[in-house]
């Protein structure tokens, strides 16, 4: 929250609260809370746990993936769009997330390096994105079952939306912001962990 004073000349000062929404680090914030409650449930065997497994798992995997666009979307807003770099922020607003954060690193950070697409780090992201999109276009297919968890056999989307999935996803969080901020030479976000 910012507090700011202003003083018309009159005399008379108005006070104005902002409150900034900074909507990577909220989702960030939700991701964590998620996985750690999906890892609550992981491996139980009652039907009840293995649908809250679930839930917080899709729950997690969803805020991941807000939290990386957002972040980036952020980057490409204050150090593109707004030093007044059009026909750059244009092409990148239109890009898919794993090719935005590809390209809005190499144009933005101090050393204008960007990720190696085949190292694990970006293999990582471009899983999360995946499992994102299987939840959010979700198909249901009948394959059979995947897992046997007790006297369940999960399905496939329970076998691709799990605890283990969740946890991994807040880590690609964070192993993404901080490559972006070694690109970058600076630090960092605190609630990055």
């Amino acid at each position: 929250m910012e507090k700011r004073i202003e003083d018309s000349g009159k005399g008379e000062e108005t006070v104005t609260i902002e409150m900034a929404a900074n909507l990577g680090e909220i989702a960030f914030k939700s991701a964590l809370q998620q996985a750690e409650e999906a890892g609550r449930y992981d491996q139980a065997e009652t039907e009840e746990a293995i649908k809250g497994e679930l839930m917080h798992s899709l729950t997690a995997i969803v805020m991941a993936n807000l939290c990386l666009e957002a972040y980036i979307n952020e980057i490409a807003a204050l150090r593109i769009r707004e030093v007044g770099r059009k026909e750059q922020w244009e092409r990148c607003v239109r890009l898919p997330l794993v090719s935005k954060w590809l390209e809005v690193t190499r144009l933005t950070t101090n050393t204008h390096q960007t990720f190696d697409d085949c190292e694990e780090l970006f293999s990582s992201f471009r899983e999360l994105v995946r499992l994102r999109n299987y939840a959010v276009h979700y198909k249901m297919r009948f394959k059979g079952p995947c897992v046997r968890r007790g006297p369940y056999v999960l399905p496939e989307a329970h076998a691709k939306l799990n605890a283990k999935e969740a946890i991994k996803a807040v880590e690609t969080i964070r192993n993404m912001i901080r490559k972006f901020h070694e690109f970058d030479l600076s630090k960092p976000p605190a609630w990055v962990g």
